[in-house]
């Protein structure tokens, strides 16, 4: 009996030796090898690993995060000291696996949980993480059904006012280029899908602009290329989204008319136009195809033009039955913005102005995609006019995010684009067509994540010998309507 109880306890001062051996741990290790290499800062992140522990309360656990979590670690970033704070945020260089080990040092155990939470924070606060857009729940059908839940109504009778920038031909001399003004008006019938249109238009293009003495003003002046198109047909919407709270549909007008030169005699004639355009609410955008017949035959245009139009819309029922319809297309990131360059300067050209339009794609919080069409025409006293068709892309960067209630944020953005243009002017003038940059820098508000407004400054250079004269400064300003505010609530 006396051997047993020997045995007994033996066993147990053998047990208690070994759980009073500390558990080995080979990324702590490596993780404190990386403290000693950040020396200051490792000290500093060291000193403060208790409170650095604990931000497993945030919730990170990896690279993607929501909303909720970016403003838990904007708030606790707040909180810190400055010196740790600057700490923390120097951690940027290091990869996943090291941030992972110096979590390990740091939460002084070996605690899988505790150095994976606190890595996780550590990658966000220096690198910063993607942040998800939360996505909105309609809430239930209700337990009866109504045959309609809703109807989306518009005016039958619309009214519309268009720019555009294209090309044209004629028999007289041209440079190519035109720039046109017009107006509709447009009213449907029965299905909303079907309607008629009527439509005056003022094109106008350069001559071929022959300057043989220098003097920037045409030797050998045919005189402009002007048209007056009166244009009438059905209309047909031939795809449509039945959303009621963003309304946009495809259009096609059939049109037929006359063509009035009011420049050049014996041009004038019957014409015809089919017109593509796809609207966004009240911004319509398309490209309009004109040719002439009889003494017109050799009058053709092609017209990529833009501007807003009201009423004549689609009608439709949505929400019916007992379904839960999701009318919005969920995370769409596109958006379209009407841009006007109002006031500016080019030199040896004078004062600028023109119409354009941007298209955005939204890839970050901080970050968009670009597409950017415009028309610039410049002039001044004692010279012709000069027009430059462009087409660039590039990004924004928003350099802060908006503050304020709704209808009164407003954050600050810069723009790098980059694309060609293409010129109309003199033969004698600098500027040609060629590759170009443009840089901007500008303030964006008075909206919500679904719209906003901006004004902007642009800097536009040539950068090839042939277009290494343009330089131009103007404002522009435009409204941006987005497809799903939801991706761009992080703008808010």
């Amino acid at each position: 009996m006396r051997s047993a109880m020997r045995i007994i306890v033996a066993l147990a001062a053998t047990a208690t030796v070994a759980h009073a051996q500390p558990i080995p741990c080979e990324p702590c290790a490596r993780g404190d090898k990386h403290l000693a290499t950040l020396g200051k800062t490792g000290e500093v992140l060291r000193g403060r690993a208790l409170d650095l522990a604990g931000t497993h309360r945030l919730g990170i656990e990896s690279r993607d995060i929501t909303e909720h979590e970016e403003q838990e670690l904007q708030r606790w970033l707040e909180g810190l000291t400055p010196e740790l704070r600057a700490a923390v945020q120097s951690l940027g260089a290091w990869s996943d696996g090291e941030l992972l080990e110096i979590g390990h040092a740091l939460c002084g155990r070996p605690d899988q949980y505790c150095a994976t939470s606190l890595a996780a924070v550590l990658r966000c606060a220096s690198r910063g993480c993607t942040v998800q857009p939360v996505e909105l729940v309609r809430p239930p059908p209700p337990h009866t059904c109504d045959p309609s839940v809703g109807r989306r109504y518009s005016s039958r009778f619309g009214l519309g006012f268009d720019a555009g920038s294209g090309w044209q031909a004629s028999v007289h001399p041209v440079d190519g280029l035109a720039w046109s003004l017009g107006g509709e008006a447009r009213v449907s019938l029965g299905g909303r899908k079907l309607g008629l249109v009527a439509r005056l238009d003022r094109s106008t293009g350069r001559d071929e602009g022959r300057d043989e003495d220098g003097d920037d003003r045409d030797d050998v002046e045919t005189g402009p290329v002007t048209r007056l198109i009166a244009l009438a047909g059905p209309s047909f919407v031939p795809l449509r989204t039945l959303d009621p709270e963003l309304v946009r549909y495809l259009q096609v007008d059939v049109l037929a008319g006359y063509l009035s030169s009011r420049s050049q005699p014996g041009t004038s004639g019957p014409a015809a136009a089919l017109d593509l355009s796809f609207q966004l609410a009240s911004k319509r955008v398309g490209l309009r195809i004109v040719q002439g017949f009889g003494d017109a035959k050799d009058e053709r245009a092609v017209i990529a033009h833009l501007g807003l139009t009201t009423g004549a819309g689609p009608e439709f029922d949505y929400g019916a039955g007992c379904s839960n319809m999701n009318f919005r297309p969920a995370g769409s990131a596109l958006a379209l913005a009407l841009d006007v360059p109002f006031s500016g300067w080019s030199q040896g050209a004078g004062y600028t102005a023109g119409i354009g339009v941007e298209g955005a794609l939204y890839l970050r919080r901080r970050l968009d995609a670009l597409l950017r069409g415009d028309l610039l025409v410049s002039g001044k006293e004692g010279r012709d006019f000069s027009l430059h068709q462009s087409l660039l892309a590039g990004a924004r960067f928003v350099a802060s995010r908006p503050r304020g209630d709704v209808g009164k944020r407003k954050g600050v953005f810069g723009a790098a684009l980059a694309g060609y243009t293409l010129a109309a002017a003199p033969s004698s003038s600098p500027v040609r067509s060629g590759p170009i940059v443009d840089l901007a820098l500008g303030l964006y508000g008075g909206g919500t994540s679904d719209a906003s407004a901006y004004v902007a400054l642009h800097g536009r250079l040539g950068i090839s010998p042939e277009s290494s004269d343009l330089r131009a400064v103007f404002l522009s300003a435009g409204g941006e309507l987005r497809l799903d505010g939801r991706r761009w609530k992080d703008r808010d």
